[in-house]
């Protein structure tokens, strides 16, 4: 049985058909709006679960920053300063709401194996991976939004979220880099 687990949801499947290869596809999205349109637009498809939370190293209730532009929406502050200079208010703007955090290894006990796991949480991906490292060590392959610079106060950026995940047993084999930011891809060594 193949699994894929999408780990900030909201654009679900973003052009991307892997989905479509798993038996079992797990998403996760901690904003209401973004959670209905894919309950909605998934709610025949039974090998596909959604769950409206956050994911971090930490279980409990949070301050969500709610940007402008949804999915650049955050569990951390977005760095106002940084985003105004690089002419980004959609993200620099937000209001806050609480949601709810848990492990990402609280979902995943009962999985032998993780196909495809796709992290994309804006700048709290390292978190993620920090309360799911029992998930990382039966992933296969790993896709990681990645910053270049700190556009969310406190992140993890590019050169120490590889450098941790190198550490957990991946190789990085492809790179997709955009302007600011960029999409890793890992498979275990």
């Amino acid at each position: 049985m193949k699994t894929i687990i999408d780990v900030g949801a909201a654009g679900f499947p973003n052009g991307n058909e892997r989905y479509k290869q798993g038996d079992r596809v797990i998403l996760f999205e901690p904003l209401i709006i973004p959670y209905d349109r894919l309950v909605a637009k998934f709610s025949s498809d039974s090998k596909i679960e959604v769950h409206n939370l956050a994911l971090s190293d930490a279980k409990g209730e949070f301050t969500f920053y709610n940007t402008f532009k949804d999915n650049c929406s955050s569990l951390r502050e977005p760095n106002e300063e940084l985003l105004l200079s690089r002419n980004r208010p959609d993200i620099a703007e937000y209001t806050t709401i609480t949601v709810e955090t848990d492990l990402l290894d609280n979902y995943t006990k009962d999985l032998e194996v993780i196909d495809f796991l796709k992290l994309d949480t804006q700048g709290s991906e390292y978190e993620v991976l920090k309360g799911g490292i029992e998930t990382i060590k039966k992933t296969k392959e790993l896709k990681v939004e990645v910053e270049f610079d700190q556009w969310y106060k406190g992140q993890k950026i590019a050169p120490e979220v590889d450098e941790y995940i190198k550490s957990l047993g991946f190789k990085r084999y492809k790179t997709i880099e955009l302007k600011h930011h960029a999409d890793y891809y890992y498979r275990r060594n």
